[in-house]
């Protein structure tokens, strides 16, 4: 009778193992940094040598409806280097 104890308990336990790693692997995936995040790129290529306003501006569009309204932040964009080429003028 004992014996028909062990098996689920041991399922269970390895069920809580395998739970357990899958949860670690996702918190510390979740603390990494992208490979594109700003302080990755600084390292790598140091701060840039203009200061403001930049030869090359640079404008970061971030959120998810890049992916489903790309015409929409196209037209930013062009709105956003107008100002810029206008400012640079003035």
């Amino acid at each position: 009778m004992p014996g028909l104890l062990l098996i689920p308990l041991i399922l269970l336990f390895a069920v809580g193992a395998v739970g357990l790693s899958l949860a670690a692997s996702v918190n510390r995936h979740s603390w990494l940094s992208p490979h594109n995040a700003p302080e990755a790129w600084i390292r790598a290529h140091g701060l840039p040598a203009d200061e403001p306003p930049r030869s090359h501006p640079l404008a970061v569009c971030a959120g998810d409806s890049i992916g489903t309204h790309p015409q929409f932040y196209n037209e930013m964009l062009l709105l956003i280097v107008r100002r810029l080429k206008s400012e640079t003028k003035a």
